[in-house]
Formats: C-alpha cells, sequence, structure tokens
C-alpha cells in the first residue's frame, strides 16, 4: 500500500469534467494560489466549502457496494487496492502525479506542521503507507529515527535507495490490516505519526483499530496527522470499486475518529482545491491520557 494514490488527494468530483489544463492547474497550485491564505483554525464549514464542489450528477456513492464487501467479502476488497499499487512504478509521478505537485504538497503540509507549534524533541517518526518514502526524505527529515511502513517491497526499496546514507530507521513491510493482527512490527514510540491518502483504503472498523494500535505507540508530547480527501456532505461516502478506494465526508472521518479511545482530535485544516475537486483536510491528533484528557496543541 502506497502513501498516495495519484490524484486521490485532490480527487474530482465529476467523472468527465476538470476545470483547467495539468499545466495550468500545477501552476496554480505551486503559486499558492489554491491555497486558503487564512491561517485561522476554523473547522471544516460543510455548507460553505462544498460550494466549491459540483456533485449533481456525474458521481454515484456506491454505498450499498461498500457496505457488502465490508461485511461479507474483505479479501476482495483488499486485493483490488493491491492489485491497483502493483500496476504503479516506484517514481514520484506513479506516486502523486509529478514533481510540481509534490512540490507543492511537501510545502503546505510543512505549513501544517509548523501550525501545530511542536515542543518535543524530534527523535522518532513514522510514515504510514509511505510508498516510496518522499515524505519521510523531505517532510519528517528532521527526525533522527524515520520509521517506514508500506506493503510494497518494490517501494520500501526505492525508499531505502532515496534516503541520505545516514539516515537511521526500520523499513516494515506490511499492509496496513497485516499491521492491526501484527502490531508488534512497531518497535518504537513516536513523536510524529504521519498517515497521508491512504486511510482511503481500509474499511471502517480496520480503520478503527488501526488507529487505536498507532495511537498506543504515540509518545505523550507527540501527534499523529491524517491528511485525506473529503467528499461533500451530501454524500457520506463515494465509494471506488475499481480499486476500493473511499473518499469519505468531513462528518464520516469524525464518526470513525470517534470510536478511537487512544486518541483525540485536537485540530483540524482545511486544504481547499479548485471546482469539481474535494478538498483536502488536515487532521491532528493527541494521545488520550489515562485521565481521559489530552495534550492541547499549543
Amino acid at each position: 500500500m502506497n502513501n498516495e494514490k495519484p490524484c486521490e488527494g485532490m480527487a474530482s468530483s465529476s467523472t468527465t469534467t476538470v476545470p483547467m489544463n495539468r499545466k495550468e492547474f500545477y501552476n496554480d497550485l505551486i503559486n499558492g494560489n489554491l491555497v486558503d491564505e487564512d491561517d485561522s483554525d476554523d473547522d471544516y464549514n460543510p455548507d460553505e466549502d462544498d460550494a466549491m464542489i459540483d456533485d449533481s450528477e456525474g458521481y454515484e456513492s456506491n454505498e450499498d457496494e461498500y457496505q457488502q464487501l465490508q461485511k461479507k467479502n474483505k479479501k476482495k476488497f483488499y486485493r483490488k487496492g493491491e492489485d491497483h499499487w502493483n500496476t504503479q512504478k516506484p517514481i514520484i509521478h506513479d506516486m502523486v502525479g509529478g514533481n510540481d505537485i509534490h512540490d507543492f504538497d511537501i510545502r503546505v503540509s510543512t505549513e501544517f506542521i509548523k501550525s501545530l507549534k511542536l515542543n518535543h524533541k524530534k527523535q522518532y517518526s513514522l510514515d504510514v503507507g509511505a510508498g516510496i518514502g518522499r515524505l519521510s526524505q523531505y517532510l519528517l527529515k528532521d527526525y533522527k529515527v524515520r520509521d517506514l511502513v508500506d506493503r510494497s517491497s518494490l517501494f520500501l526499496s526505492a525508499a531505502k535507495k532515496a534516503m541520505p546514507e545516514n539516515t537511521h530507521g526500520s523499513y516494515i513491510e506490511s499492509s496496513l490490516e497485516n499491521l492491526i493482527a501484527h502490531p508488534e512490527l512497531l518497535g518504537n514510540h513516536y513523536q510524529m505519526i504521519w498517515i497521508q491518502y491512504v486511510l482511503m483504503y481500509l474499511l471502517d472498523d480496520d480503520l478503527v483499530n488501526l488507529l487505536e494500535i498507532l495511537g498506543q505507540h504515540l509518545t505523550e508530547d507527540g501527534v499523529l496527522v491524517i491528511r485525506e480527501s473529503c467528499c461533500p456532505s451530501s454524500h457520506r461516502l463515494l465509494f471506488d470499486e475499481e480499486d476500493s478506494s473511499t473518499t469519505r465526508s468531513d462528518g464520516e472521518w469524525k464518526r470513525i475518529f470517534a470510536k478511537v479511545n487512544s486518541i483525540k482530535l485536537v485540530k483540524e485544516k482545511i486544504q481547499k482545491m479548485p471546482d469539481h475537486y474535494f478538498p483536502g483536510k488536515y487532521y491532528a491528533f493527541r494521545v488520550r491520557s489515562r485521565t481521559n484528557r489530552t495534550l492541547p496543541i499549543q
């Protein structure tokens, strides 16, 4: 399992319409024209932000198909996702669609980390669904020990070659659903756990179980960050049968997060995108203490 599906982080709400050509789109991304310059911490507002997306036609939720797979055929569900990523090459283009979108992605995620005003020693980080390790290499580069998890030995091999020679960390070959069954694969407790555009490939129950386990491997001063796409609130979720990816609404994400006992949501930020693209969103979590409280973001 790779950390990002091409264009999934900016998933289109229309199967046929693209608002601008690829070059114009990437130019706007790099120049910051598609970024919300308001640094406030206001929650995602479906009434306002969903207006960006024309979801009136051309996209069906396929929620019934999703529910059937979740209850009856989990192997089929996960096999489709694995088959999709087995067709991708271990290069940035196949991970995110090109170097331009990669540069933009690192920039806006770096800005989000700065907004957290973290006050911990940068000892251990965990990149979940790491792919070829581009986030560990560029976004999490200040952490002394960087562990990477991915289902693909090919991607992890590419990640190991790309990382600086003096980099310390483990390359853990495991699907996320397998990680739930074998949490002992994680040998550290982490100040930073980063999960980007990969939870869309997990069924609800497995998603909750994974976050529960990851929360147990988060230090008390650490933060777990999720970045995912949000479909309009008019849909609970949008299911893609081709690769078994599920784009959930903000409300659906929060319904799932509320089931996790080990961590609690403390900060969120919308990443606005142009018309016909779903907005991305950052969710930041702290470990939940034994007294059922969390350490706040400073």
